[in-house]
């Protein structure tokens, strides 16, 4: 891990890199295509001014005075020459000839060739397609001057260069190595902590203190993996040993039962019949329990969407179960919304198992008062709700009874009917959740897509 941090910022440092070089060397060819450019613009005035102050009779010596003057200005040494390649005007002779005005204002503008280096270049001068002469250029004292200046420039442009490199290079290198050992250390623990779940020790942790961002969410969702999987590993075990009790007793009677009348001891009258029938049956609802438990741990339940009218669907279920609450002295109440049918796309064999499980739950843990049931619509959902006057639940164990195997207080079965309601109700993409009823109780409510 450290290794690939290190070489996704080397790449990036690489990347900014190349990319000062690339801006620096295209700033250097603009400015050398700029002082190409100023150096020509100002070769071609002084070619202009001599060309346009030549006539028939000559250069005006006036007006080639000027522009000598104005040459030294620009910092060029100039020689005019005719087109017999005679000495027509030159800037040292100007200079000869000029005031002593004129040479304390060039001394005062610091203008003056006091010493001048380097060959002439030469131009041709033209006038109406025919050459009048030759103007030669060499840069001046003033001119080497304006040139260092432009050295300057391009000296620091190099060393902007320079710092930017090591600027880069340096910086990326410290924040990659930074970053590098701030996401190694979580991602180490939680990689450790994976191998020792791996090898069956569930109480693995990981420390979250230090980081409040998204590998500090991170470390949290996987303790509350490890938690769950804790708390999943524990109801397991006390499964095993529930259906080790649940399947002794009965065959523990029906051996008991076959050795007697084996022995002799029990006559198999229809009394003894009905015993052993009802111990095989205890078996069988065992077994069917075991089999939607499978098929809750693997999360599979085939639902086939049919249209269903969930009210009347409801409805149903609760009049098959009124006589069970009569019995037992509970009221049951059903209450279905009058704005007309209530209908979902669903498969109505799990929809009813679901109502079933939930009243069956209404029924056992509810000894007195009564039991409501209602259906109605709420935005573009069915509503199922559920509410009775038992025992209630406590708060803390009420996001648990959703959770396969767990078993509240004086439970009788596996800890597998909220589960599995669960999962058929989040198989119709709804959900489903509980409540404390107001004066003592709960409250069951399922929300499906209508």
């Amino acid at each position: 891990m450290k290794v690939k941090f290190f070489l996704a910022f080397a790449l990036v440092t690489a990347i900014s890199l190349l990319s000062n070089i690339a801006f620096r060397n295209m700033m250097a060819h603009d400015f050398e295509d700029f002082m190409r450019g100023g150096q020509e613009d100002r070769i071609y005035l002084l070619l202009a001014s001599l060309e346009s102050s030549y006539d028939e009779s000559g250069w005006d010596a006036k007006t080639l005075d000027n522009t000598l003057f104005w040459a030294l200005m620009l910092g060029y040494e100039v020689n005019v020459f005719d087109e017999a390649r005679q000495l027509a005007a030159d800037t040292r002779g100007m200079l000869s000839g000029a005031g002593p005005l004129v040479i304390r204002r060039l001394e005062g503008l610091g203008v003056m060739p006091t010493r001048s280096e380097g060959g002439f270049e030469t131009y041709p001068l033209y006038l109406s397609g025919r050459q009048i002469g030759t103007l030669e250029v060499r840069d001046t004292e003033t001119a080497r001057v304006r040139d260092a200046r432009a050295d300057v420039f391009r000296a620091r442009g190099r060393m902007f260069l320079l710092v930017s490199l090591i600027g880069t290079g340096v910086g990326a290198f410290v924040a990659g190595l930074a970053l590098t050992l701030y996401l190694n250390r979580p991602i180490s623990a939680l990689t450790d902590a994976a191998k020792r779940i791996r090898e069956g020790d569930l109480g693995a942790r990981v420390g979250t203190s230090l980081h409040n961002d998204e590998i500090g969410q991170l470390g949290h969702a996987f303790n509350e993996m490890v938690e769950t999987l804790q708390r999943q590993e524990a109801l397991r075990k006390n499964l095993v040993t529930d259906l080790a009790h649940e399947f002794r007793t009965p065959l523990s009677v029906l051996a008991g039962t076959f050795e007697a009348i084996d022995d002799g001891v029990i006559k198999p009258d229809a009394a003894t019949l009905k015993n052993l029938v009802e111990e095989t049956r205890r078996l069988e609802r065992l077994v069917s329990g075991i089999e939607e438990m499978a098929r809750s741990e693997s999360g599979y339940f085939f639902i086939r969407k049919d249209a269903v009218g969930l009210d009347v669907l409801v409805a149903s279920v609760a009049e098959s179960y009124r006589p069970l609450f009569i019995r037992k002295g509970i009221a049951l109440g059903v209450n279905r919304d009058s704005g007309g049918g209530i209908v979902v796309h669903g498969d109505p064999d799990r929809l009813n198992q679901v109502v079933v499980n939930i009243l069956s739950n209404a029924l056992r843990y509810t000894d007195h008062g009564r039991v409501d049931v209602s259906v109605y619509r709420q935005g573009g959902q069915a509503v199922i709700e559920v509410a009775d006057t038992g025992r209630g639940i406590d708060p803390e164990n009420r996001e648990r009874i959703f959770e396969r195997f767990y078993k509240g207080r004086d439970s009788e079965g596996l800890g597998l009917g909220l589960a599995i309601v669960k999962s058929i109700v989040e198989a119709h993409e709804g959900s489903v959740e509980c409540a404390a009823r107001e004066g003592g109780g709960t409250v069951f409510t399922v929300r499906i897509p209508a």
